[in-house]
C-alpha cells in the first residue's frame, strides 16, 4: 500500500463506493472486499473503532489508513510464519491461505478483527499489533 498510484485508486474505489446511496462508509468496504478480496479488508463502525478510526471521517483518508494498520498486521503475521518455516514471505502467504481454507490474508485479518472485537478473544501473539 506504498505506492501512490495505488493510494489513489483505492481511494478513488472506496470513494466512489462509499456514495452509493444506502451503502456509506461500511457497505462500501464490504462490497470492495467482494470486488478485490486479496486487498481490501472490511471493517464496520466496532472494528474501526477498535483501531482508533472512524468511517464517517474524512472519506477514503480514513479507510486507507486502516488498510495501512491491517497490512501491517498481516505483514507482521505473515514474517513470523515464514521465519518458524524456514521459507520466503511468498510461501508463507500460501501455506497461511491454504491452512485456512484457501482464504485470503485479508479475509483471514477481517476475521481476526471480527473475534477480537466482537468476542474478545486473544490470539497469539503474531496476531498482535506490531508495537511502534
Amino acid at each position: 500500500m506504498e505506492g501512490g498510484d495505488v493510494a489513489q485508486g483505492v481511494g478513488e474505489v472506496f470513494d466512489r463506493l462509499r456514495r452509493v446511496r444506502r451503502l456509506g462508509p461500511v457497505g462500501a468496504s464490504k462490497v470492495a472486499h467482494l470486488l478485490c478480496p486479496d486487498l481490501f479488508v472490511m471493517w464496520d463502525y466496532k472494528i474501526a473503532k477498535s483501531y482508533g478510526f472512524n468511517p464517517d471521517r474524512d472519506g477514503y483518508f480514513e479507510f486507507l489508513e486502516f488498510l495501512r494498520k491491517m497490512q501491517g498486521l498481516a505483514r507482521g503475521v505473515v514474517e513470523q510464519k515464514a521465519r518458524v518455516l524456514g521459507c520466503s514471505v511468498s510461501e508463507a502467504t500460501r501455506r497461511l491461505s491454504e491452512e485456512h481454507g484457501g482464504r485470503t490474508l485479508a479475509k483471514l485479518v477481517d476475521e481476526y478483527n471480527w473475534w477480537k472485537t466482537y468476542r474478545s478473544v486473544v490470539l497469539g501473539p503474531q496476531w498482535r499489533e506490531p508495537s511502534p
